[in-house]
Formats: structure tokens, C-alpha cells, sequence
């Protein structure tokens, strides 16, 4: 398999689930690929998003005075709306993450509120406890390195998180020292799987949407390929707006599920106990509609489904 195939396999993916109709030339050219971590590289419907935005909410009513509010809070929407929540939806939809109104508002210890907010990947048994239904998404990874693209991790959580995700799932981490135990070369260096993590102790209060967090993780992938263009990078994540600004950059996009990641998706778990791939309805219109959506798939298994098919 080489960059060549890879980029054929990307052609056939935007064909087969194009939000808007593009030439097939335009999405053929690939040397980078994206990807976000939470709801992204596992499905949605491992509840794990979830659990993280009640702890977002307990957070909130623990250690936050929330007697003092922001004053451009909007009104709650109905009885059912806690105020913890209301300011959970109102940063994120103000600044791409409740923690950088936290951090802005009430002056919260960032490490504190991380660690407390991704305790539950602690336990990634209790929310995907089947090794095997991640086999897809690492063959799906490994075949994406032998064909020589360059693959970067592209987070708002922070490394600890993502690393305790990798680890469960059953891919490579980031760090030199596991690479070496988990793929050592014959000189004894480590291997780098990934070509780079952008995550949220290097973003901080510029975490995606911002655009500096693409200028970023663009930067990052031009000290490997110098002569890359935002266009031939692929980026995959479960939020709409990570798309939408990711194509606004210049990058193509692929949405993950229903488009209704971050916040969005965390909010679910204050109101339901029902968690699906596709909560369009719960995301102000949701889906593809308004751009900035190259291609759509279900989720991260489905893309190696497709490459499996190409193969035979």
C-alpha cells in the first residue's frame, strides 16, 4: 500500500458519502492525515464522552462559585436546565471549551479541572470493554503508516488522557520510551508511529476552533513536509466546528458520526441516558448543512471497512 493507493482510497470515501458535490480530482492528493481523539478514534457510543461532561458539570458544582455568574449568560432554555450546565454550554459555545471560561471567569487550576474531567478514562474498561471492536481502527492506523502518509493526533484533551485512550484501544502511544517497548528497531531507537500531538497543554485557551490551533498543528506537519498545503491534509473529528474551521483553513474534512461532539455530546448525558452516533438534532441543525464537511462516515471502523473492500 503506498500514498498513492491511500489517496484512491480517500477519493472512493468522498464519493461514496460527499456532503457536497465536489470533483473527485480535488480530494484525491493526501499526505496528511488528522485525527481527533475522543468520540473519534473509539464510537461515540462507548458513553465515554458523556460520563466526562457530568464530570464537567460535578466539577463545576464542587469548586466553582457559581453565585457569580457570567453577565452574558443567556436565560436557561427550560426548568430542566441546572446552572452547571448552562455555563458548560455557554463557554463552549463562546470559546470552543468550557475550560477556558472556567479559567477566564472564575480563575480554576487548569490541571485540577483536567484531571478531574478525564478521571473516567481511568476506567476505559467500564465504557469499551471489548479489545476486539477496536481491531478495524488500529489495522486502519497501521495501514495509513506503511503507506507512508504522516499521521498526527489533533486534541482538546490533554496527553494523559489521549495516551490512557491509545494504550486502551490498542495503539501506539506517544510517548519515546512505551514506542520502544511497543515497536523497537533493530539499532534499539524508538519508531515514532505518530508524527506528532497537538494537545491541549500546547493549545491552551487557543484550542480548536481557534485558528491557531490549525496554525499549529499545520506548523507541526510542515517541519516534516515542508512543501505541504493545507488541502492535503485530511482531518477527522465528531465536532462540527473543528470541521468548519479546519476547512475555513484550508484542510478537508471528514465528520465522524452526527456531527455532534464536544460540548454538544457531553450535554446529552445531563438530559438522557441514551447515547447513539447520530444526535443531529441536538446540534442546532446538526449534520452536514451550512459546509465545511467534506465527508461523512459513521464512525472510525467504517473508514477501514471501505479500505478492506479496496483491498480484495
Amino acid at each position: 500500500i503506498n500514498a498513492e493507493y491511500m489517496g484512491t482510497f480517500f477519493c472512493f470515501v468522498g464519493m461514496a458519502s460527499l456532503a457536497h458535490h465536489q470533483s473527485p480530482t480535488d480530494l484525491c492528493r493526501v499526505r496528511a492525515v488528522l485525527f481527533d481523539v475522543d468520540n473519534t478514534l473509539y464510537p461515540a457510543s462507548s458513553g465515554l464522552g458523556p460520563a466526562m461532561g457530568v464530570r464537567i458539570c460535578e466539577f463545576m458544582s464542587r469548586f466553582v462559585d457559581l453565585s457569580i455568574l457570567p453577565p452574558d449568560l443567556p436565560p436557561a432554555k427550560d426548568e430542566t436546565e441546572t446552572v452547571p450546565r448552562r455555563v458548560q454550554h455557554h463557554f463552549y459555545s463562546k470559546f470552543g471549551l468550557t475550560l477556558t471560561g472556567l479559567v477566564k471567569q472564575y480563575g480554576v487550576s487548569e490541571e485540577a479541572y483536567l484531571e478531574f474531567v478525564h478521571a473516567p478514562s481511568e476506567n476505559l474498561e467500564n465504557f469499551m470493554p471489548h479489545p476486539e471492536d477496536h481491531v478495524a481502527t488500529v489495522n486502519l492506523m497501521r495501514l495509513l503508516k506503511q503507506s507512508g502518509l504522516a499521521i498526527y493526533l489533533f486534541s482538546n484533551a490533554h496527553s494523559d488522557h489521549v495516551e490512557r485512550i491509545l494504550q486502551h484501544i490498542g495503539l501506539p502511544t506517544t510517548s519515546p520510551q512505551q514506542q520502544q517497548q511497543q515497536s523497537p528497531t533493530a539499532d534499539n531507537e524508538p519508531d515514532p508511529f505518530w508524527d506528532g500531538l497537538v494537545d491541549y497543554r500546547m493549545m491552551r485557551e487557543q484550542c480548536k476552533p481557534h485558528v491557531a490551533a490549525y496554525e499549529l498543528i499545520f506548523g507541526m506537519v510542515r517541519n516534516k513536509i515542508p512543501d505541504i498545503l493545507p488541502e492535503e491534509c485530511l482531518f477527522f473529528d465528531d465536532a462540527k466546528p473543528n470541521l468548519v474551521a479546519a476547512k475555513s483553513f484550508g484542510m478537508r474534512t471528514v465528520l465522524v458520526g452526527g456531527g455532534c461532539g464536544g460540548a454538544a455530546a457531553s450535554h446529552a448525558a445531563t438530559t438522557t441516558t441514551t447515547t447513539t452516533t447520530n444526535h443531529a438534532s441536538h446540534c442546532g441543525g446538526g449534520g452536514v448543512e451550512g459546509g465545511g464537511i467534506d465527508f461523512v462516515i459513521d464512525d472510525i471502523r467504517s473508514t477501514a471497512h471501505v479500505l478492506r473492500v479496496l483491498e480484495r
